[in-house]
């Protein structure tokens, strides 16, 4: 079952370990992370499904981990910090495989994290540390497709026994030449309109046919979340949204009605 369902940014200048006062240099993320990290120890989830871009080719609309364990840390970025350990739940990612083998969508790999993973892991430590980790990647494709393949997997999970929390991994805008930059902003203020009004199709186009070249993984985990919550009661709720070292960050996160 799902307990919890929220949208943060994977930015490395989030992070105090990389950037001194980066708390109160970006005021409004952090004290929105606070709030998902509240609400995340309240509701006590014994698994935590981590939803990122792809960062490798992939055959498979998504790509589910099934480590025993993961190494947690920043050393890729500098940190100093030696690297945790979280558990993973291979009887977990087997049970939500199989719930969808019949659409031959979810292939189960053993790998390590990537480097956004660890970011978003880090703003949340150490309110997951116990949780079981269930890293997924989704692979780029057509819009409409993305929305489909979110309500499939929010349908299987919502047949799994386990309490599950589903954060999406996300950032918006990124520094490029003045034309696509002007044409990221506008996309990224479409995504957030999608968010507010819950309305997938204002940005099932923009990710096919307007924003094309500079189209990035985190509108498709956008996308992905929005189909997961397709039969869901509720609506999404914007925390913060802030430009962080060039690039637009949201935190959100579904808010439930009785």
């Amino acid at each position: 079952m799902i307990s919890s369902i929220a949208l943060a940014p994977f930015a490395s200048s989030l992070l105090p370990e990389l950037n001194e006062g980066a708390a109160s240099k970006f005021g409004k993320t952090w004290q929105a992370i606070n709030e998902l990290r509240q609400s995340l120890a309240y509701e006590a989830p014994s698994h935590l499904l981590l939803i990122a871009p792809q960062t490798q080719r992939h055959n498979y609309p998504c790509g589910l981990a099934q480590n025993e364990t993961y190494m947690v840390g920043l050393q890729k970025l500098g940190g100093a910090e030696l690297p945790e350990k979280i558990k993973g739940d291979l009887a977990a990612a087997h049970r939500l495989k199989e719930k969808l083998e019949s659409l031959n969508m979810l292939s189960l790999e053993t790998r390590e994290l990537s480097l956004l993973e660890n970011i978003g892991l880090h703003l949340f430590w150490p309110t997951v540390k116990k949780m079981r980790l269930m890293p997924l990647v989704i692979r780029p494709t057509a819009g409409a497709k993305l929305y489909t393949w979110g309500h499939l997997v929010g349908n299987a999970l919502a047949d799994l026994a386990e309490k599950i929390a589903v954060l999406g991994l996300i950032e918006l805008s990124f520094p490029a030449g003045y034309m696509l930059k002007n044409l990221a902003a506008k996309c990224d203020q479409k995504i957030i309109e999608a968010l507010k009004t819950n309305e997938p199709k204002k940005i099932i186009r923009s990710l096919t046919l307007e924003y094309g070249a500079v189209k990035d993984g985190s509108r498709e985990v956008v996308l992905f979340m929005m189909g997961l919550t397709q039969n869901l009661p509720g609506r999404w709720e914007i925390l913060s949204n802030e430009t962080i070292a060039g690039q637009r960050t949201i935190t959100a996160r579904w808010l439930w009605r009785n």
